[in-house]
């Protein structure tokens, strides 16, 4: 069996028919959005920006100060993104595996392309989550009359706040809003699949859990969530994490999810997972 073949297999089952996934994705983001709307009303705010809300959802969450009258809370919004989408593609490997995947692996004779397949399939999976919540966010802000720019608005800083450095009308951060999340969840998506390999599917979704709540707790350049938090880049807070480097190093962690997997599944004992 052909590379493309496989490849279509895999879009099929992993994507096509996994849809209910991602119209529930698009519900859920309803609120989120209805909530940023909600807050700016209340500063009677009215004219906002695409990037604006984009912040408000995918932008993080300021440092943490330990503090006994200010309790950590776990980031809800950024972390309902990255989690939803890691929940929602969690298992799809494993449960190949164990069915019709074994065929799959029989009769293309080779196990780096069934591999390789499925890594394609996640990132093109996880890339589909994002471009349908950024158009629906993108539809709901054009009908509630806001600007579709990628220019932040100098009042998200009293939405969200976003440091020492102040922001300021027509200002552009929309690579660190849109690609750094992405990435994040790319490499996540990537090592947790890897991890599967090794442990049962919760114990890998445990470890992106873990991962997202410390890179929320604590402003870290070791804790790669941050790099998916614009409000933790360097050019909102002078303690920030460096985006450029971060591109980086999300792309190798990438890159060792499927290395690693790789490495382990042909070694793997197939027949065990049937």
């Amino acid at each position: 069996m052909r590379f493309i073949k496989l490849f279509k297999f895999d879009l099929n089952y992993g994507i096509i028919k996994a849809y209910k996934k991602y119209v529930a994705y698009l519900l859920l983001m309803i609120p989120v959005f209805f909530e940023f709307y909600v807050n700016i009303n209340s500063f009677r705010i009215k004219h906002f920006s695409y990037a604006d809300v984009l912040m408000y959802i995918f932008g993080g969450v300021k440092e943490y100060t330990p503090s006994l009258v200010d309790p950590f809370q776990i980031p809800y919004i950024w972390s309902l993104n990255h989690l939803l989408i890691l929940y929602f593609i969690l298992n799809y490997m494993n449960k190949d595996l164990e069915g019709f995947g074994q065929q799959t692996i029989y009769r293309s004779k080779s196990r780096n392309i069934w591999w390789f397949s499925k890594c394609i399939t996640q990132i093109i999976s996880v890339g589909l989550y994002y471009l349908l919540a950024w158009f629906e966010l993108l539809i709901l802000t054009l009908v509630l009359k806001g600007n579709a720019t990628l220019n932040l608005s100098s009042f998200i800083s009293n939405i969200v706040y976003a440091g020492d450095k102040v922001i300021s009308d027509n200002w552009n951060l929309s690579w660190e809003l849109m690609l750094m999340p992405f990435l994040f969840t790319v490499s996540m998506s990537l090592i947790q699949m890897a991890l599967c390999l090794f442990f049962r599917p919760v114990l890998s979704y445990v470890v992106s859990v873990i991962v997202c709540i410390s890179s929320s707790y604590c402003l870290s350049p070791f804790l790669i969530g941050n790099y998916s938090m614009p409000i933790r880049s360097d050019k909102i807070v002078s303690n920030g994490v460096n985006m450029e480097i971060g591109v980086i190093i999300l792309i190798l962690i990438a890159a060792a999810g499927v290395i690693v997997g790789l490495f382990k599944f042909k070694k793997q004992n197939i027949l065990s997972k049937g």
